[in-house]
């Protein structure tokens, strides 16, 4: 069974927005958040516990799956865990 995907994007400088998807099927979606960790936080909120994980994409960079509960329980780390992914995938592009 393929896992949620929760696509987060810079939408500006400071505003971000988040989708979650299920088979090409968009379930729910935000924008205008002020951080990663907000976009986490909200988008992971009233997820099941039958939900075990959840691939992570940042700015449509593929960044892992990852365990639901251990994002909810540490949203901001989880966030600076996505940047710094982001930041080591873009460095070492062609």
């Amino acid at each position: 069974m393929p896992f949620p995907v929760l696509h987060i994007q810079r939408v500006h400088s400071g505003i971000y927005g988040w989708q979650i998807s299920l088979g090409g099927h968009v379930l729910a979606q935000d924008d205008g958040l002020a951080s990663i960790a907000e976009c986490l936080k909200q988008a992971l909120h009233d997820f099941s516990e039958e939900t075990h994980a959840v691939e992570i994409r940042y700015r449509g960079i593929g960044l892992g799956t990852y365990p639901t509960q251990a994002l909810q329980a540490a949203p901001s780390d989880f966030a600076d865990r996505i940047v710094a992914l982001f930041a080591e995938v873009m460095d070492n592009r062609i």
